[in-house]
C-alpha cells in the first residue's frame, strides 16, 4: 500500500532557481527537455525602481518585470537568429537573439528550470 505522502513526494517535480548563467545554459535545459523560465522585462527600455525594505536593504526592480517561457530557438542553436519564447500576456512570440539577450540581462540572466 502507498501512503498519501509518498505519491505525493513521487509527482513532485524538481525547480531550481539561476542567475548569471549565459545562452549555452538555456540551450542545454530545452534539449534535456527541461521548462525554463526567465525573467525579463515587458518593455525593451524600462525605468528601474529602488526601494527600501523595513529592514534597511535597498532593492533594484524594473517598471514592467515579467516572465518568459523560453520554447525554442531558429538558426544555430549556439547563437540563433530568433528565440521563441511563451509569454503569459502576449501567447507566443519570436524575439531575435540580440533583443532576448538584453532583455533577459535586466534581471542578472536569472529565472527558474523545472526539470
Amino acid at each position: 500500500m502507498v501512503s498519501i505522502g509518498s505519491r505525493l513526494l513521487s509527482s513532485l517535480v524538481l525547480a531550481e532557481d539561476f542567475r548569471h548563467v549565459g545562452w549555452n545554459y538555456v540551450k542545454d535545459n530545452i534539449l534535456a527537455d527541461n521548462v525554463v523560465i526567465i525573467w525579463g522585462n515587458y518593455h525593451q527600455n524600462p525605468q528601474a525602481l529602488i526601494w527600501q525594505t523595513s529592514e534597511g536593504a535597498n532593492v533594484l526592480g524594473f517598471i514592467g518585470e515579467h516572465t518568459y517561457i523560453v520554447l525554442g530557438w531558429e538558426g544555430d542553436p549556439n547563437h540563433p537568429d530568433q528565440v521563441i519564447l511563451l509569454d503569459p500576456m502576449r501567447g507566443r512570440l519570436k524575439m531575435s537573439y540580440a533583443d532576448f539577450m538584453r532583455n533577459w540581462s535586466f534581471l542578472d540572466y536569472s529565472g527558474v528550470v523545472v526539470k
